[in-house]
């Protein structure tokens, strides 16, 4: 712009021109690559400092994408079909209904455990007369008790997890049953079946502790005298199959007997 021009300009129009030039050169500065302005290199306030980057990490996050579980073939179909009207209470029949959603949870079966027996057969030789019995696979012996994945998944509790054995013998009560869990549910086997159940039991245990004697060494001193003790008191161990009014353990009595060591 000429002098002359500029001279024929009012105060105000001077003020806005200047103010546009420096505008501009600011402008010029950035595209030529001179650093913006900060309190670091100018007298703005630090706050300045702060907001250019907040947008900036904004679109920055992101969460990650959800990931849905894939949809498996079902073992087992509930179908949830409705019955009565939510309006009027009218019977709604099932022809003519259509699926219009599912749900799928994965479950475990219930836990029973399955008592395997085996039977030894023998045979004598039509030639010398020789008896042959057959062989007990592993597992099956008759000083067995329990099935070797039973002892495998109690190996695994205790070596794998610590799990003690007083809380191994809290797990099999309760996932797997034995002789107290047969004393709670007797209300709910007929005779036969409650007989079958608790002859399996007892013979599990006379064989465990009675019939399999440990040998005569140090090591197995003090094991030697609880199964003698077992012994001498075999009769009373199972009182509780005969009479359902005695509990199975003696938990009342230690009950009954808790205000007195606590005053003791």
């Amino acid at each position: 712009m000429e002098r002359d021009a500029l001279a024929e300009l009012s105060r105000e129009q001077l003020i806005e021109l200047v103010i546009t030039l420096a505008a501009e050169v600011a402008e010029l500065k950035r595209q030529r690559g001179q650093p913006p302005k900060t309190p670091g290199n100018s007298s703005v306030p630090p706050s300045v400092g702060f907001k250019a980057n907040r947008a900036e990490r904004r679109t920055r996050r992101r969460g990650r994408d959800g990931i849905s579980r894939r949809r498996q073939a079902p073992d087992m179909i509930v179908r949830c079909r409705p019955t009565a009207c939510v309006g009027r209470g009218a019977v709604l029949p099932e022809a003519g209904q259509r699926r219009v959603g599912r749900s799928q949870v994965i479950e475990l079966p219930p836990i029973r455990p399955v008592v395997v027996e085996a039977w030894q057969y023998a045979a004598s030789c039509a030639g010398c007369g020789q008896q042959t019995k057959g062989t007990y696979p592993a597992g099956l012996e008759p000083t067995q008790t329990f099935g070797l994945r039973v002892g495998a998944l109690l190996a695994y509790f205790h070596e794998r997890h610590h799990v003690g054995y007083a809380r191994l013998g809290e797990v099999c009560r309760d996932l797997f049953g034995r002789a107290i869990h047969l004393h709670g549910i007797r209300d709910t086997l007929t005779p036969d079946s409650f007989t079958r159940r608790r002859r399996r039991i007892e013979n599990a245990v006379d064989r465990s502790v009675f019939r399999a004697f440990l040998p005569d060494q140090p090591d197995t001193a003090t094991a030697r005298r609880l199964q003698a003790r077992y012994q001498e008191h075999r009769t009373s161990l199972f009182v509780f199959f005969d009479r359902p009014d005695v509990p199975p353990t003696n938990n009342a009595s230690e009950q009954d007997l808790r205000p007195s060591v606590i005053h003791r």
